[in-house]
């Protein structure tokens, strides 16, 4: 599990753990550990505790100076450059979510309700799945399509195949109100008529 500083934090550590999952994240620079000392200070691979949490990790670094970040990993097997490979597909992430945003629209929806949102996070993430899956396909056809332009292929097949959907359930509907009205004695008022007929 790859985080930033933000959700480094010691339960989301230990749900990762308990789940068998390895956490290898950064975490802030005045962030303790078990002995009173600011990760941001130890040496390069110190195995230590963070502060309320009682999961070893090791402790590296990445950059000098003031640019210099901290970084956990709970699996104490992993050398410093193992450590640091893995969280460069962090950047990945960053990526995704970006797209999500700005091709997908991730942020615009306007339901309140939990379920409604879970649903429409569902969506998004499925319509990056395609969109992605079809732009990988046309990559290996020798093309270079941008992310705008299979997002809007992708949209206009949508809407053709709901549309004839649309007029599939016109069709049926009114081959049972003819069917209704050959075969039943009941009389079916004349606005429901009108309504089911009219293409």
């Amino acid at each position: 599990v790859l985080m930033d500083s933000v959700y480094c934090c010691t339960e989301v550590i230990r749900a990762a753990v308990a789940r068998g999952f390895t956490v290898i994240g950064w975490v802030k620079k005045n962030r303790r550990l078990s002995d009173g000392r600011r990760a941001w200070d130890v040496p390069e691979e110190t195995i230590a505790y963070l502060q309320g949490l009682e999961v070893p990790v090791v402790v590296v670094h990445r950059g000098r100076g003031k640019g210099r970040r901290t970084v956990i990993c709970t699996d104490l097997s992993l050398s410093r450059q193992q450590i640091l490979r893995h969280l460069r597909g962090r950047w990945g992430i960053e990526v995704m979510f970006r797209m999500l945003k700005e091709q997908f629209g991730l942020g615009d929806c306007r339901c309140r309700g939990e379920q409604s949102l879970s649903r429409w996070v569902e969506l998004v993430l499925l319509a990056y799945v395609l969109a992605g899956l079809t732009r990988w396909g046309k990559q290996l056809l020798g093309e270079k399509p941008r992310w705008g332009e299979v997002r809007q292929k992708w949209g206009w097949s949508l809407i053709q195949t709901v549309t004839e959907v649309k007029e599939w359930f016109a069709t049926l509907g009114r081959l049972l109100l003819w069917g209704f009205q050959t075969l039943s004695p009941v009389s079916i008022p004349k606005l429901a008529q009108e309504a089911l007929l009219t293409p």
